[in-house]
Order: structure tokens, then C-alpha cells, then sequence
């Protein structure tokens, strides 16, 4: 059942809106940042490590579903969230074990110590957590207020603006790196294909959010 909060203008009229637009803040805000902590993540830790690590967004959907939105699970579902848990706990137990070569301990990231690895992985753990989080809000305004529309233009309205705030704030070094040098013959990485890979990044993630508001429309953020 759609919320009984009264519809407004937004933005000129480019949207009418039916949730606070602090709520809305907050979702881009917490979108942004699962992704962030994600990407920022592989600067650090292994691809193994992150793409098994991301099921933790599962465990954590559900413990929010139940906070928030009052969802109950059965005794197999509980019991699968914990079997996930425990992976990745486990996984993460092993980047700490081990006094033996660097190479050993952090696998396959031998241009990383021990230390960043370890960064890298509570990244990688938080991100996902935030992402779980994440799908239960999305789900919450998509069923609650405003519809899938609604959604996707206040998470693309709030997210641009955090972005370029973050970007200005914290990445204003690495993106003049990224795009700053002319193209040269021992780049590995041209400044055109740099942006080509930007941009093909970027489209992909609305892909990926688009496919999830829809999904969360007929379905709950658990699954």
C-alpha cells in the first residue's frame, strides 16, 4: 500500500515526489558510498576476496528487512544467512593468519602489504553491508511512496550531487592523474581509452541500478 503522504512538485516540475527529501538524500547517500567503499576496495584486496565478499549483502538486507520493514524469516533462511556469514568471516580470517611471505599471506596482490590488504577488505565488507541496506530502503520507497520513477530520478538527482562533492573533496588528485597527462608512448592506457573505460563503468552502473529498482518492485531485497 502507497503511502497516504501528500504528492509534491520537485524540481520545476520534473518530478512529483511523495517521500521526505531527506529520505531520498539518505538512499543516494548510502547507494553512493556502497559503491564507493566496493571500488575503492580493489585498490587494495583481491577480485576473489570482493566478488565472495558481496554476498554479505544478502545477511545484511535481511537484517535491515527485519529492522525497518518488519519482515519475518524462517528458521532456513536464518541458517543460510549464517552459513554466509561464516564464509566470509573465514575468508577474512585467513587475509589476518599467516607470518610467512607477503606474497603468501595477501595472494595474488603482490603491490599491496599486508596492512592495505586488510583496509582493503573491511572496505570491501562495508560496501557490501551498505549495499544490503541499500536494496531495503530502495524497496521501502519503491513499495511504500513514489513508484520505481520516482526513485531512480531522486537517486540520480542526490547521487550526481555527492559525487561531485566527493570527488572535489576527496579524488581531485587521482582524476587530474587519470585525464591530467597527454597520451605518450610508454602509457600503458591512453587518455581516450581512460574516459572510454569511465564511461563504460558508469553506464553499467545504471544498468545495474535499473535492473534493481525494477527487481525490488515485484520482489523483496533479500532475494
Amino acid at each position: 500500500e502507497k503511502s497516504k503522504s501528500q504528492p509534491r512538485s520537485f524540481c520545476f516540475g520534473l518530478q512529483t515526489i511523495h517521500a521526505p527529501l531527506w529520505l531520498y538524500f539518505i538512499v543516494a547517500l548510502v547507494a553512493v558510498e556502497a559503491r564507493y567503499l566496493i571500488f575503492l576496495s580493489f585498490r587494495y584486496t583481491s577480485f576473489t576476496f570482493i566478488y565472495l565478499v558481496d554476498a554479505l549483502a544478502i545477511p545484511s538486507a535481511m537484517a535491515f528487512s527485519k529492522l525497518l520493514l518488519k519482515r519475518d524469516y524462517h528458521f532456513v533462511h536464518l541458517l543460510g544467512g549464517v552459513v554466509c556469514i561464516c564464509g566470509i568471516v573465514t575468508n577474512t580470517v585467513s587475509d589476518l593468519k599467516g607470518t610467512g611471505s607477503e606474497v603468501e599471506q595477501i595472494g595474488s596482490r603482490e603491490d599491496v602489504n599486508s596492512v592495505e590488504h586488510l583496509y582493503g577488505d573491511f572496505l570491501a565488507i562495508g560496501g557490501a553491508v551498505l549495499l544490503g541496506l541499500d536494496d531495503v530502503l530502495s524497496e521501502m520507497l519503491i513499495k511504500d511512496y513514489g513508484g520505481t520513477d520516482e526513485l531512480l530520478f531522486m537517486k540520480w538527482f542526490f547521487g550526481v550531487g555527492i559525487c561531485l562533492a566527493q570527488l572535489a573533496a576527496f579524488e581531485r588528485g587521482d582524476f587530474a592523474e587519470l585525464f591530467g597527462n597527454q597520451d605518450q608512448g610508454d602509457e600503458p592506457c591512453t587518455v581516450s581509452t581512460r574516459l572510454l573505460l569511465l564511461s563504460g563503468y558508469t553506464f553499467f552502473q545504471f544498468l545495474d541500478m535499473l535492473g534493481e529498482v525494477q527487481f525490488l518492485s515485484i520482489s523483496e531485497a533479500a532475494l
